[in-house]
């Protein structure tokens, strides 16, 4: 499933250039910052909470998370904040 995702992306992005990949820009300017914080900070943030056994509150849990990430990346590229090795 991965592999006809990733195609699909490469081809409506790169080749056929549809579609800006813009929700994937943002995460990509400062990956290793957004790496980082998820790593030392995930205990600070209210991004993960104690869940039931189920799919559904994982996946719900899992979403927020990747939405914050997303929201803190797309901040930094606003304010033109850039971190590289």
């Amino acid at each position: 499933m991965a592999f006809f995702l990733l195609t699909f992306c490469y081809l409506t992005i790169d080749v056929y250039k549809v579609w800006s990949g813009v929700p994937f820009l943002y995460p990509g300017m400062n990956a290793i910052v957004l790496y980082l914080g998820h790593e030392l900070l995930h205990q600070c943030f209210p991004i993960s909470w104690k869940i039931a056994a189920h799919h559904a509150d994982n996946l719900a849990m899992d979403l927020w998370g990747a939405t914050f990430w997303v929201i803190v990346a797309y901040i930094l590229y606003y304010n033109q904040v850039f971190v590289s090795v």
